[in-house]
């Protein structure tokens, strides 16, 4: 997938090498490379400019562009913006950008990102309609 930010065009599936090195005197910050790919997917399904998204956000669209390339990662402030923006859970987005830890028995994302989902739609689902999902999961978990 190639996104284009105008001057620079990149690559998602190229790795971005955490880089704690002095580069002309400023430290390269240690960016989450699952943060940087989640970002990504997130800004072609929106199929918005960076201009635009920046300002949903309210930040400089230099700096969105500098997450999207993976120069820069936002602070916890930029990454409640985006949990706005694009509908998610906050902590799990805070929790994939590496702000903070994940819930003790989660230990990867997508697990922790299925039952942020789930725990934020439940009220959403009737008893009956829960207790099928149940026994289907119980059903997947024997087969496993």
């Amino acid at each position: 997938m190639t996104i284009d930010l105008g001057a620079k065009t990149m690559m998602t599936e190229e790795r971005i090498e955490l880089d704690t090195t002095e580069a002309q005197g400023e430290v390269k910050p240690l960016v989450n490379q699952q943060f940087v790919n989640w970002l990504n997917e997130k800004m072609d399904e929106a199929n918005r400019s960076v201009r635009y998204v920046a300002r949903q956000l309210g930040v400089a669209h230099v700096t969105l562009r500098s997450w999207i390339l993976g120069d820069n990662a936002p602070g916890t402030d930029g990454v409640r913006k985006l949990a706005q923006f694009f509908k998610v859970d906050e902590d799990w987005l805070l929790v994939l950008a590496g702000h903070r830890s994940a819930r003790p028995g989660i230990s990867d994302p997508e697990r922790e990102e299925f039952v942020m989902w789930l725990s934020s739609n439940v009220d959403k689902i009737s008893r009956r309609d829960m207790r099928a999902v149940r026994r289907m999961l119980e059903e997947l978990l024997k087969t496993e």
